[in-house]
């Protein structure tokens, strides 16, 4: 690896020169990453843009107010680049779901009294998705969809009513998770 350009001879030779303008076109570990407003990859124009326009953004606060006071959030650098920092999804399949201790109670009656065999890996992903996610989502949307997917998972392994002693104080979010519990412990036990 050469340290110094200047202990190279280049005379008569194309030369291509790649500088770092410290732009993350991946994720650099804060969970961020830069990309252009129709969400393509950052050209080196548009780093280079908004690698001179950093100090006018710290000039006065300006890029803070840009971002404070536009519905965009964007500060200067990337208006005129037409470029957009996003935050990146984390990997949330090694992150450990919190589940009450009530789903843990009804996972045990479901693994024996529902067909969990009819659930395919796919329908347990999207369970699992929804469970990772649902602290990120508003609330109507959180309510609407988790009873929308605890009726298709209810259908889906011939669970149409319900135990009286189960519906008390059963919200879908519950059933939810109790369900994932249950296919969980059922795949365990298919492959032991």
């Amino acid at each position: 690896m050469v340290r110094e350009l200047g202990s190279l001879d280049v005379r008569g030779k194309r030369v291509l020169l790649r500088c770092d303008l410290n732009v993350p076109l991946k994720d650099d570990g804060n969970g961020k990453r830069v990309i252009t407003d129709d969400g393509r990859p950052v050209q080196l124009s548009q780093a280079v843009l908004r690698a001179l326009l950093r100090p006018f953004d710290d000039l006065f606060f300006i890029g803070f107010l840009l971002i404070a006071l536009t519905p965009q959030e964007k500060r200067l650098g990337d208006w005129l680049a037409g470029t957009l920092v996003v935050k990146t999804e984390q990997d949330q399949t090694q992150k450990k779901l919190k589940v009450s201790d009530r789903a843990i109670e009804l996972a045990e009656r479901l693994w024996a009294e529902a067909d969990l065999a009819l659930l395919l890996p796919d329908d347990f992903a999207v369970i699992r998705q929804y469970l990772q996610r649902r602290t990120g989502l508003e609330p109507e949307a959180k309510r609407k969809l988790s009873l929308q997917l605890a009726k298709d998972i209810q259908r889906i392994i011939h669970l149409e009513t319900l135990p009286d002693d189960l519906t008390y104080a059963l919200t879908a979010d519950l059933f939810l998770e109790a369900v994932y519990l249950a296919y969980q412990r059922s795949e365990e036990d298919t492959l032991s």
